[in-house]
């Protein structure tokens, strides 16, 4: 059964409250969207940061060049499983090897 922070459901509105009051909203936003976006992406590329909207995924040159053509849909994916639209911008970048 999936808790109140697991990515496949989402989080109720009086943990966000809770949590803006603490002033540690932001890093459970960017934690919540990183889990979920490696759960959409399946091994293809990996999320490795989110800050001001903008996610950032790491996948090898080739594939890099493709996903960002289909960045949109993905974006819309994770927003849809997040229940809010909190990514804005996706940038991959290729990974170094």
């Amino acid at each position: 059964m999936p808790t109140s922070s697991s990515p496949d459901r989402p989080l109720r509105p009086d943990v966000f409250r809770s949590l803006r009051r603490r002033g540690l909203l932001s890093g459970v936003e960017a934690a919540w969207v990183l889990a979920v976006a490696n759960t959409i992406a399946k091994q293809r590329f990996r999320a490795v940061t989110f800050r001001d909207g903008t996610l950032i995924c790491v996948a090898g040159s080739l594939p890099a060049a493709e996903l960002q053509l289909g960045s949109g849909q993905f974006r819309e994916a994770v927003n849809k499983k997040l229940g809010r639209d909190l990514v804005q911008k996706i940038r991959f970048k290729a990974r170094s090897e």
